[in-house]
């Protein structure tokens, strides 16, 4: 049986998941309806800033373009989003659904913003 989210977001368990097709995510329609309703953009002031230093040691050195600047973080933001969901099927069940959500909300959020192909 696939392994993945054993509950909802609302903390209700997830029936069995089958063999084959996607993983559950949600208990219910009206909860799946319920998140898409909540799910908004972030305020910008909970979001950390990073030094120019910090900066650097991210991208690395010699990144003098901003365009190539940003298609490094798209990638680091995407191979964060693929972390996050390698460990939601490894992490205990708690923390296996807030990887997953994790993972899930990186990857929406850089191919809304950025027009990402999956």
């Amino acid at each position: 049986m696939p392994t993945g989210p054993t509950h909802c977001i609302c903390g209700e368990p997830l029936a069995p998941q089958p063999r084959n097709g996607r993983r559950r995510r949600w208990c219910s329609n009206a909860c799946r309806r319920r998140h898409a309703r909540n799910a908004g953009p972030y305020p910008t002031s909970d979001i950390p800033r990073v030094s120019a230093e910090e900066m650097r040691d991210l991208l690395g050195t010699g990144v003098s373009d901003p365009a190539e600047a940003v298609m490094r973080c798209i990638v680091l933001a995407r191979s964060v989003s693929a972390a996050f969901a390698t460990a939601a099927v490894r992490a205990p069940p708690a923390l296996a659904l807030r990887c997953d959500h994790a993972a899930i909300g990186i990857a929406r959020v850089v191919r809304r913003e950025f027009k990402v192909r999956r």
